[in-house]
């Protein structure tokens, strides 16, 4: 059976629903205990591009 909840809830053990967040992390904190928050994304390991050098003459005045 599904359930729709419109307003945001806490799984806790996967089977009970909770919509007080008493005693529980915040969402900030919540987030930094997952796997995935360890992990930089990979534009923060790539070089910054190289700057872009224009050889075109400036344009004409009118």
């Amino acid at each position: 059976m599904v359930e729709l909840i419109k307003q945001g809830v806490y799984l806790i053990n996967g089977n009970e629903i909770r919509t007080d967040a008493t005693g529980l992390p915040t969402p900030d904190e919540a987030r930094e205990n997952t796997i995935t928050y360890g992990i930089p994304p990979t534009w923060a390991l790539s070089k910054p591009p190289a700057p872009v050098v224009s050889r075109s003459s400036p344009c004409p005045t009118q």
